[in-house]
């Protein structure tokens, strides 16, 4: 198991710093526990991997002369439940995700951007939601490719979609000036891809039959060789092995169709070919995407291209699928007010917090921090006293 440090690499302002400037919903009436104790509690417990409100109230419970010490805090009574499940529905959802995404945004700012092939800074950004399942409730994101930093994220209203809700959550980031918006097909749309060049930003979008026309002009330029003979396309290829198989990526850029499309700031269409071969059965299984980008060739390559189609995948890998396999997600039945959305938000926080020191697996990091509480304070920022 990895050997953590007792602070995060990024020096600066930990997640805590960030969370302690979420204002108290409650009115002062009736007032049990200081606001700062619940969302420390309620931190430190999903720290240790409490999943839900009944389980943070029995860590609590667990860990109460520990906690009381640690905190410099007389616990005379232990919260509830109910507490808790107060806590994530009448929070300052806004406020709360505010602050998540300030943290996010400070360790994106310590972090350099990788850059294309003209040393310009080319930084990936994936676009794309999901269903917590257990609530029914939407949440569209914007995630830093490779470090998985989730610079925005906010719940779809149900009479939009996906495409529809991208617009104002993009139009929140005054300029998109050096980075590129990765999406899938339900993305692919004029509007959009006008949106992202007006803000100096640029897309790399997936091309799919639900834009029939674009689709079947890029899959009739990469099938027709006489249509590249003249200007064969840019060409990038890689292998790798894991997972128990052996993968052979291939991206193709050509420019030949960019003139013909009336498509915003298209330079590029692009073809990915993916091939995985499982040696322990012999099954071969292939899989072809095609794109388009604002990206010129000067600007990105095959290479470049392959590295954002890629990176893409940070949000679902690194993001979406933790949250569901690791810390349940999907399983949370909390639907009253805004529990769900509270929920999804300190879990970014807290992956971000845990990737910073950093570790591996997630799994390992809770693990060890429901068995180290000095260092789960530390990770988290917390001082001796929250008075």
């Amino acid at each position: 198991m990895d050997q953590p440090h007792d602070t995060p690499v990024v020096a600066g302002p930990p997640l805590w710093e960030f969370l302690r400037a979420v204002p108290d919903p409650r009115h002062r009436r009736g007032q049990r526990y200081p606001w700062l104790l619940l969302l420390a509690l309620t931190c430190l417990a999903m720290t240790a991997g409490a999943t839900s409100a009944r389980a943070m109230a029995q860590w609590v419970a667990h860990h109460r002369a520990a906690l009381g010490q640690a905190l410099a805090i007389p616990l005379p009574r232990i919260p509830s439940e109910s507490t808790f499940g107060r806590l994530f529905r009448h929070v300052d959802i806004a406020a709360l995700e505010e602050q998540v995404t300030a943290f996010a945004q400070y360790l994106d700012a310590q972090t350099p951007p990788p850059h294309g092939r003209d040393g310009e800074s080319l930084q990936g950004l994936a676009l794309d939601g999901k269903v917590l399942r257990g609530a029914d409730v939407l949440l569209l994101s914007l995630v830093r490719h490779g470090e998985a930093l989730v610079l925005d994220q906010r719940r779809v209203p149900r009479h939009q979609g996906e495409s529809t809700a991208a617009a104002p959550l993009l139009a929140r980031h005054p300029t998109l000036r050096g980075m590129v918006i990765t999406a899938d097909a339900g993305f692919t749309s004029h509007a959009l891809g006008q949106q992202i060049l007006d803000q100096q930003g640029d897309y790399l979008l997936v091309v799919k039959p639900n834009c029939p026309t674009l689709y079947e002009d890029i899959d009739t330029l990469f099938q027709d060789a006489s249509f590249l003979a003249g200007e064969p396309p840019d060409r990038y290829s890689g292998t790798e092995k894991g997972h128990g198989r052996l993968d052979r990526r291939t991206m193709r850029a050509s420019t030949a169709l960019a003139p013909y499309l009336d498509w915003p700031g298209v330079q590029q269409v692009l073809r990915r070919d993916l091939e995985q071969y499982y040696p322990a059965t012999g099954k071969l299984k292939r899989i072809t995407l095609y794109g388009i980008t604002s990206l010129a060739p000067q600007r990105a390559g095959a290479r470049e291209l392959e590295r954002l189609a890629r990176g893409h995948w940070t949000i679902e890998n690194r993001i979406h699928y933790v949250r569901d396999d690791t810390l349940r997600e999907d399983r949370c039945r909390l639907r009253r007010g805004h529990s769900a959305e509270a929920f999804a938000a300190l879990r970014n926080g807290l992956l971000m917090a845990i990737r910073q020191v950093p570790w591996s697996l997630v799994t390992d990091a809770l693990r060890y921090y429901a068995a180290h509480l000095p260092h789960a304070l530390r990770l988290l920022g917390l001082p001796a006293t929250l008075t």
